[in-house]
């Protein structure tokens, strides 16, 4: 599969959570901030990049294998994954605790949205 492949409503569709998941970010309290911006990484690719050419990248890099992407340039992470031109996305990683409100709106959003199963290994 190629991304020219991929359902172009599956491509805006995922371009619009990756950019509410950047919105759920810039609303960190204080206290998660401290620990570093939840979505640093993310708001840096998406500003430097654009929107539509991080989110191609990052398909791009998936499309074969599970691809590991930093949110923050650290411990908050997202998994992802292409299947049968379905985006999975699994969201955790070491620094997920850190960010106890942050990490679970950015997860429930993936879920209410569709992108969430077990991703293959």
């Amino acid at each position: 599969m190629r991304y020219e492949d991929l359902d172009t409503n599956v491509v805006t569709r995922f371009e619009s959570v990756l950019h509410t998941v950047c919105m759920i970010s810039l609303r960190a309290s204080a206290e998660e901030i401290a620990f570093g911006h939840p979505c640093s990484g993310l708001i840096d690719h998406m500003l430097t990049e654009g929107l539509k050419a991080f989110t191609k990248g990052l398909i791009e890099s998936c499309l074969d294998r599970r691809q590991e992407f930093k949110f923050n340039g650290a411990g908050l992470k997202m998994w992802t994954t292409i299947v049968d031109g379905k985006i999975y996305v699994t969201v955790g990683g070491d620094q997920f605790d850190c960010y106890p409100v942050t990490g679970p709106k950015i997860r429930d959003l993936f879920k209410s949205r569709g992108y969430t199963r077990s991703l293959p290994k």
